[in-house]
């Protein structure tokens, strides 16, 4: 799935997904790790009453519903619908703050045009987990949307991240063209 959705559109990536999981053992079938795959695949593929059932599943054996509020989000992110995703990472959020979650609302903001609020997310995410290039990338990604391709982005805002990772620069410019 990784290479479907960060490196890739090709459908090749897909039907290796699709094949990978129909070779998972039958004694696995009802694992939420399986099952959250199986719900990826379903929103790539807008199998919507697929995912929606999955999501049920979900519900009742992941676990963790933090994580379940999160594959909830990326679920209707996939189809564009950005409130809900926004509602689902409310609800992970406050059953626990991770990086991760924190990204994947920063994410729906964007999506909707939010920029300005998805950065707020991001540098929050960037003080739990310092050096995660997904949000970096996405703030990066920000001040291009923003119009801003030259102006540097001033990382000093994440000061509790920045001294325990001295490799980060405190500005970082996009090169002049």
């Amino acid at each position: 799935m990784i290479d479907h959705q960060f490196n890739t559109r090709s459908a090749e990536s897909t039907k290796r997904f699709e094949r990978a999981l129909r070779r998972a053992p039958r004694e696995i079938a009802d694992h939420p790790a399986l099952l959250a795959a199986e719900l990826r695949l379903a929103a790539i593929n807008n199998e919507v009453s697929r995912a929606q059932a999955l999501l049920s599943q979900l519900q009742l054996t992941i676990p963790d519903q933090a994580s379940y509020y999160h594959l909830r989000a990326i679920y209707h992110q996939t189809r564009s619908e950005y409130d809900k995703a926004l509602q689902a990472m409310d609800r992970a959020l406050a059953l626990r703050t991770s990086a991760t979650y924190l990204r994947q609302k920063a994410l729906a903001l964007s999506a909707r045009g939010d920029l300005d609020e998805a950065k707020d997310y991001l540098l929050q995410s960037l003080q739990l987990s310092d050096n995660d290039s997904d949000t970096l990338s996405l703030l990066a990604a920000i001040e291009l949307d923003s119009g801003n391709p030259g102006k540097p982005f001033d990382y000093s805002t994440a000061s509790a991240w920045t001294s325990s990772a001295p490799w980060i620069p405190t500005t970082c410019a996009s090169p002049t063209t």
